[in-house]
């Protein structure tokens, strides 16, 4: 039995008729596909898009199936400030916050035995310093903030 062919390209018909953009991510939540956008090919409403990876489950045949397309951004500490970069497509760019002292303030929380806690997204462990504030008044000179967001949905097993 031959075993289908893994490919790094999908066609669509998009119905919101929108045009996906290189550089974008492609969400496919029932074959646990996520990738970046390499390529597009395709005009009007009929697309062939290529992906920076091949599919990690084969699909073959004609379906029609709910996927998202979407921008990603991040959230960095660097130089001591909280940064905000918005999608490449765009090449947004904000400091949210300067005096960060935490290197990561962004992981995957741990359950009391060990193992990722994956009720949650996210953690948040976020502090900030100014080691040159001398005046005690009225100001703070740290702040510490620490939290969990909680999952609305998982779109896919793997990113």
């Amino acid at each position: 039995m031959q075993q289908p062919v893994k490919s790094d390209r999908i066609s669509f018909t998009s119905g919101s008729g929108l045009t996906p953009v290189v550089g974008q991510r492609l969400i496919v939540p029932t074959h646990d596909i996520e990738d970046d956008i390499t390529a597009i090919s395709g005009s009007g409403t009929n697309f062939t898009v290529t992906l920076a990876h091949n599919l990690p489950v084969a699909i073959t045949g004609t379906y029609t199936i709910a996927c998202f397309i979407t921008d990603r951004c991040s959230y960095t500490v660097a130089s001591s400030s909280l940064q905000w970069r918005g999608p490449t497509t765009k090449k947004t760019f904000a400091i949210l916050g300067s005096d960060i002292t935490t290197l990561t303030p962004f992981s995957t929380p741990l359950t009391a035995a060990g193992a990722l806690y994956y009720r949650f997204v996210s953690a948040i462990n976020l502090s900030t310093a100014d080691f040159n504030y001398s005046n005690r008044g009225f100001k703070a000179a740290n702040i510490f903030l620490n939290g969990q967001v909680p999952m609305k949905a998982r779109l896919t097993t793997y990113q």
